[in-house]
């Protein structure tokens, strides 16, 4: 009773471009981005973006405050070096520890260093995600 199954798979159904290039567009209301994102970026079949990604500011502070050393150790040694699988079972053996607390260590040590973290985004990015309330990330094969 009130069980669901789903299965789900991912397929390539575009062949991957070559080069791509992404656009950050900020709004001061929804409605501003939703139209948008109705006349730009979905007006017909044949252009289709890549991805359009939605914002909201909410996210945008989440991501800023709590994303910012994650994201500067993701720029600085790539998703592949093996550092952050290291970080990762370091974070999962403290966490196991038996000792009261030791889950939330790493997480309030984290938190902790996002404040002294330099800001992830470029200045007019994080300019705009202060000043607006709704943002597209949209990603666009280049041409």
């Amino acid at each position: 009773e009130g069980k669901v199954l789903i299965l789900a798979t991912v397929h390539d159904t575009f062949p991957k471009p070559a080069q791509s290039k992404s656009f950050m567009v900020s709004f001061s209301s929804l409605e501003l981005a939703l139209r948008f994102r109705r006349n730009v970026c979905l007006n017909n079949s044949i252009d289709l973006p890549i991805s359009a990604e939605y914002m909201d500011r909410d996210s945008f502070d989440v991501i800023d405050q709590a994303g910012r050393l994650m994201a500067n150790v993701i720029k600085i040694t790539g998703m592949t070096g093996g550092l952050l699988g290291a970080m990762w079972t370091a974070k999962t053996k403290v966490e196991s520890l038996p000792i009261d607390g030791a889950d939330l260590w790493v997480d309030k040590l984290m938190h902790f260093f996002n404040f002294i973290a330099p800001a992830i985004l470029p200045s007019r990015f994080q300019k705009a995600g202060l000043e607006m309330d709704h943002h597209l990330i949209v990603t666009d094969r280049k041409s």
